[in-house]
């Protein structure tokens, strides 16, 4: 009894190792047999000796690290790159700026709707309409364009998503933004000849120049679109700044309760 216990039959035996050779044969790319079968004894005897007391304990040790690693993430929170009450305070002094220069433009030889017949009046005009555009391309708010794009950028990166705004909204909106400083620097670019016109001729006001007929001409669109288009994206960087504060400690169990729907490949 004791010897056919010791030494299975040769049909059994060869059962067994023909099992375990097309068990190996799935990883045998990745290891080689002395370790596979080192690992499967492994497995075997902790799945025989490990108890339920013991995977208890070891499910309260992962739960107990989990908190800890949480609560580390939540009390240590990602400083932005600039602040959103600082960012609001920066766009209202740019817009204030920008319309300020606006009303120089409009009223400033007290005679904003006659017409701009002489060199000096065109070139002065076109200085103070040039100095509206530069109001938002000086360093400050580039600057600050940089830090609230980043923001949003390491924001996405985060929380895997783009919420509380949909990332096709997210994406127009920085395109508009783009395209509305690009637009600006155009503008910019058309007036700035007019500096350059000797003193005794009359620059001709056509095209882009036509802003320059008189003080009202110049309705200053494109600084408009500029202004809204910033002011949209700062409330977009202070809402998911603010959304920041709930999802980075656990970026997941974020977009689980809130049920996000993950961004698209592009970003």
């Amino acid at each position: 009894m004791s010897t056919d216990k010791q030494n299975p039959e040769p049909g059994r035996r060869s059962s067994r190792l023909e099992q375990e050779m097309r068990s190996y044969r799935y990883v045998s790319r990745f290891m080689s047999y002395r370790r596979y079968y080192t690992l499967r004894a492994k497995f075997h005897y902790y799945r025989r000796y490990l108890n339920s007391v013991t995977l208890v304990v070891v499910f309260m040790g992962v739960c107990l690290a989990t908190t800890v690693w949480v609560g580390w993430r939540a009390m240590n929170p990602t400083v932005p790159r600039v602040h959103p009450q600082a960012a609001q305070v920066r766009m209202e002094m740019l817009s204030y700026e920008a319309h300020r220069r606006m009303g120089a433009v409009r009223h400033a030889d007290g005679r904003g709707l006659t017409p701009f017949t002489t060199h000096a009046r065109i070139v002065a005009g076109a200085q103070r309409a040039m100095q509206v555009r530069q109001a938002l391309q000086v360093p400050v708010s580039l600057q600050l364009q940089s830090d609230m794009l980043a923001d949003i950028a390491d924001y996405i990166g985060m929380a895997g998503v783009c919420a509380p705004y949909p990332c096709e909204k997210v994406s127009e909106y920085i395109q508009t933004l783009h395209e509305a400083s690009e637009r600006s620097m155009q503008v910019h670019q058309a007036l700035q000849p007019v500096l350059e016109v000797p003193e005794d001729v009359v620059p001709e006001l056509e095209g882009e120049r036509s802003r320059l007929a008189h003080g009202w001409a110049d309705d200053f669109g494109d600084v408009h679109a500029h202004l809204w288009i910033l002011h949209d994206l700062r409330r977009m960087h202070a809402n998911m700044m603010h959304q920041s504060s709930y999802r980075e400690p656990w970026p997941l169990m974020g977009r689980v309760m809130y049920r996000d729907q993950l961004p698209y490949s592009q970003w």
